[in-house]
Formats: C-alpha cells, structure tokens, sequence
C-alpha cells in the first residue's frame, strides 16, 4: 500500500484537516463524515491520515515508508536537482543575509511568526552578542569541519564564514549517479547557547530553502516558549514517494538558583527573550522575607530546542538550541554539563538522526528534572513543613499558624506560594501532555529500522521513567498546592474569628460605658438643679438626700431592665395590632 505523501508545511496540513472535520460535523452519520472527508481529502491533495490505520499499522506503515523509500534515497546520488540545494561553494555576504531583502523579512513572514520577525528586526552588524555556537559538517567519508566560539563576544563573520559553504569534495566511488566535479551535500549540526537575532539571521541564511518553512515556525516556537514535539515524514519534489523527515522538539521550563544574590548583580537576558524576576514572597521595602531589602533568589525561564531534518539517507540539518543567559559568578547550582548531543568521532555516521534525537530527549528530560527540583524546592523553603510544626521546639519557637503579623507576611507567602505552585503545575503538565501526544502519534515515524530492538527499547523506557519522575513531581506540586491552600483558609478562617471575638470584646466594653454614662446622667442632672443659687437657698440639704437616691435607683432599674420594657413593650403593640386586625375584619 502506498503512502500518499505531503509537500506542503505541518501547520498548513493540520489547519486543512480541522478545517475540513468542522465543516463535516453537521453529519448525523460517522460514516458520512469520513467519507466526506476523505473526498475533499483527495480534492486537496493532502494526505488521508486514515488510510494508514492506528496501532501495529500504522507503526508498520513507517517502517515500510522507511525503509522502500527514505533510506534507499541520497541526495548526493540523485539527479533531480535537489543536491543544489544542501552542497554550495559561496554563500551571500554577511550584509546581505543581514538586509531586510531577505525572505525572512518580509510582510508574510511577519504574519506567520510575529515574534521572530520581531526578534530578527534586532539584528544589526554592530550587535555584540554572547551566544555560543559550535558547527560541525559530516562528509560520506566520515570527515568533520569544525567551528567554534572561543567565548565572549561572538564573531559574527567568522561564524558566517563557516556556514556560507556547505560541500565537500566528491570522489570516484561517492559520484555513482551525479557528476563527480558536482560538491557534495553534508550533514550540518550547529548547537547553540543563547540564539541572538544574529545568529539567527545566520541560521535562516545558511538553512536550504526546502527547509526554511519547517526552520522558521522552529524559531517561534522556541521565542514562545512553549512545550511542543512532532515527527513528520513527507516528500520533497516527490509526489508518490516519501524522501524527508523532520524531528522536533521543545522542553520549556523554570530555573531557581540555590543561594540569594545581590540585586544589582542579577543577570538578565541580554536578548530581552526570556524573562526573570525576583522569587519569593516579599516584605514592604521590596526586599526578602529575612528583612534583607538588597539580595533575593530568582526565577529564571529557561528552554531546550531540537530540530533534525533529513533528506534520504546521507544528508540532514539539526539545530539544538539551549540557555545559559543567568551563568553569572554569582549563580550557584546552575550546572555546568552540556546539554547537546554529539554523535561522536566519525561524523556522526555510527548515529542515526533517530538515535541522535531520542538521546538528546533523554540527555534533556535529565536537565530538565534536574532544574524543577530547584524550582519546586524554592517554592517549599518558604511553608512550614509538618516536621517544622511538630518538632520546632518549645512553643516559643513554633510557628503559630493561627496568626499573622500587622504586614500579613504569612498571608502574602501563602497567595504567593499558591500563584507559583499553579504557574509550575501548568508547564510540568505541558510537558507531560506533549510527551504523552509524541508518543502515541510522532514515535512510530522514528523507528526507521536502524536502530536495534533492545537499544529502541532502551531509550524509550529511559523516557518514559523520566516522565513518570516528572509525574511525581506534578503530583508532589498539587499536593502542596492544596496543602497551603487549606493552610490559607485556615489562617483566613482563625482570623476571621479572633476579629468576631475582638469585636464582641469591643461591644461589651461599649455597653459597659454606655451603662456607667447612663447612671451618671441623672446624678449630673441632679447636681445642676440643686446647684443653682436659686434654689438650694429655698430647699433643705434633706430633699437632696432624698433625690438623688431615689433618681439613682429609677435609673439603674429602668436601664438594667430595658430589654425587657422593650419586650414587653414589642408583645403590647403586637396585640393591640392583632385586636385592630379582628375588629377590622369583624
């Protein structure tokens, strides 16, 4: 059975296939929608999906696409004209990649990858950018043209030196089709820390043109920092046959440092693509919980890019993109390691691009665990553990949980807690999910055969185990998530009672002076009467002794039982109300 093959972009084919599902959901019948859509299938000449099946089919359907038409193709044995795009002598001068002339500048480029166009419109000669780059070329003969920064401020012309010439010398028994005085088409593998628009101006001009429509979207998923992977097999200037495939990967993620360091030495990135910030829950003076208004910990975005493109069975292009934009001397628990994959000592020839791409998947998973322990550590240095309440000593020493302090510092680290613990949450689970949708649709595409079973086995249960780590991690984070959420509310609830009892507290002590007011206000009024110089010459000492008790005791007895003159008054009027009713009626 042969497969129908797709020139045309991913993005393009999935936007075509939902489109093409919307318009057929109207349909009562399931069988009337398929076969509306593999109708207008045909009439648009994309690829019917369904035709290949699920499960052990299709994965056997990869596997013949492999090996009857992907491998049995080389770009340097072909006459069809597709070696002129990979094998060039001289490239464009470093002005002309950089003019705004180029494909990548235009105003459909500027549509399709908004954060690109904007990242490259940063490009200039004068840019002094920190990446750091290492570009490797593989002959058929197992030869390796080698490139790399020496650190510090990168050489943009040296760089696009390396890259404006991709060929190598053909011999007699490597030209069995093509014209031996033709160049011959490598295999490029670049790794790069930091991308700056340069270097990525750099890239896109160096990159063939039958595969800048799978770089450029590669560009801005990595801007976007996002968590993506897909495996496609496709043709190029093919229309029966299958002769290309693309691998390609995103991991994106949080980076927290071990130890605080002073504000004014916290290293941004000098790109303006990732962003960072001060981490933790903060006093007023905008300094740390500590009282230190001038160190703080960080959070750091950080990404790892992979993308491998590979015509037949000799030529490919694979860029792997990582960040190091915090390395500061005053970083610690960074890592030093080398996040790349390198095939080893012959040219990458005994590493296949699908041995190359799940081992940098599993050499990334690595990293990857790595960086949200630190992050998820962070976040819970900051709440009291069980252990802390249980066993923080004397019960001067333990933290009241019941109580907050007059700038609501444990209100302020639990609403922060819970913000970070959600943020984290959201991209494990990205990650997670984007593996769990490579494996059931882009891993079959892989396994090209060249791989051995029990190697294959090996590195997807590699895999697989890193993401059941992963896993435990989500799974750790939500608990804590609600851990400190009903820490929260607890906080909010006893708070809530002890202003209720302060505010019962307050009334009573108001009725009490209201009381003492109350009895003083006719003693007063009784001392201003028989103070007038007008009448105590005519009344005798004796009636103000007998006065002011008598008025004392009426008004302590009347105020100590006006709730019930009130009730009493309230039970009058309610029946004075009833007899008027009923003889209104009557």
């Amino acid at each position: 059975m042969s497969a129908t093959v797709d020139r045309r972009p991913d993005f393009i084919e999935q936007a075509w296939i939902a489109l093409l599902a919307a318009l057929t959901q109207h349909r009562q019948s399931p069988d009337e929608q398929s076969q509306d859509i593999r109708a207008l299938l045909r009439a648009s000449g994309l690829p019917n999906h369904s035709s290949i099946g699920t499960g052990r089919d299709r994965n056997a359907e990869y596997k013949r696409q492999w090996e009857e038409e992907i491998l049995p193709y080389r770009v340097n044995r072909n006459t069809d004209g597709l070696l002129r795009a990979f094998a060039w002598r001289n490239g464009r001068s470093l002005e002309q990649v950089l003019s705004p002339e180029r494909a990548w500048n235009s105003w459909s480029y500027r549509a399709s990858y908004p954060k690109l166009s904007a990242f490259l419109a940063q490009a200039s000669l004068s840019e002094k950018s920190k990446s750091q780059v290492l570009a490797e070329d593989f002959g058929e003969d197992g030869s390796v043209a080698k490139w790399e920064s020496t650190g510090g401020i990168l050489d943009h012309a040296s760089l696009w030196e390396a890259l404006r010439s991709r060929c190598f010398a053909r011999s007699e028994d490597t030209a069995d089709v093509a014209d031996v005085n033709e160049p011959g088409a490598p295999s490029r593998m670049l790794r790069v820390v930091d991308l700056s628009p340069v270097v990525a101006s750099l890239l896109l001009g160096s990159t063939p043109k039958v595969n800048l429509y799978s770089i450029a979207p590669f560009f801005e998923r990595y801007l976007g920092f996002s968590n993506w992977g897909k495996a496609s097999l496709f043709g190029i200037r093919s229309n029966e046959r299958a002769n290309a495939f693309t691998f390609e990967y995103h991991f994106a993620f949080y980076f927290v440092p071990k130890s605080p360091m002073d504000i004014s030495l916290a290293m941004k990135d000098f790109r303006g693509v990732r962003k960072m910030a001060p981490f933790g829950p903060f006093s007023e003076s905008g300094g740390r919980p500590d009282g230190d208004p001038t160190s703080s910990r960080y959070i750091y975005e950080e990404q790892l890019s992979f993308i491998l493109i590979g015509q037949g069975s000799d030529v490919y292009t694979c860029y792997q993109l990582a960040e190091k934009y915090f390395i500061g001397p005053y970083v610690t628990g960074a890592g030093r390691g080398s996040v790349f994959v390198h095939p080893g000592l012959k040219g990458g020839a005994a590493w296949t691009p699908s041995a190359i791409f799940l081992s940098w998947i599993m050499l990334a998973l690595h990293h990857v665990r790595w960086r949200w322990q630190s992050a998820i550590e962070a976040v819970d240095a900051q709440i009291d553990s069980p252990s802390q309440i249980i066993f923080g000593g004397n019960n001067d020493h333990r933290p009241d949980l019941l109580s907050d302090d007059s700038q609501f510092s444990r209100s302020k680290t639990y609403f922060w807690a819970l913000q970070a613990y959600k943020m984290f949450e959201e991209k494990l689970g990205e990650t997670i999910s984007c593996w769990a949708d490579f494996r059931q649709t882009g891993l079959g595409k892989l396994h090209d055969g060249r791989m051995a079973d029990e190697d294959w086995l090996s590195t997807t249960r590699s895999i697989d185990k890193a993401i059941e780590m992963l896993t435990e991690k989500l799974e750790w984070v939500q608990r804590k998530s609600a851990e400190v959420r009903n820490l929260r509310d607890g906080l909010i609830g006893a708070s809530s009672l002890f202003d209720s009892r302060t505010t019962v507290r307050q009334g009573d002590n108001i009725r009490l002076l209201t009381y003492v007011t109350l009895l003083f206000l006719p003693l007063s009024f009784c001392t201003s009467i028989f103070g007038m110089q007008t009448i105590l010459p005519s009344l005798p000492v004796k009636a103000f002794a007998i006065t002011m008790p008598v008025v004392t005791l009426s008004t302590a007895i009347l105020v100590f039982n006006l709730q019930n003159l009130l009730d009493i008054w309230e039970r009058i009027s309610q029946e004075i109300t009833l007899r008027m009713r009923s003889f209104m009626r009557g």
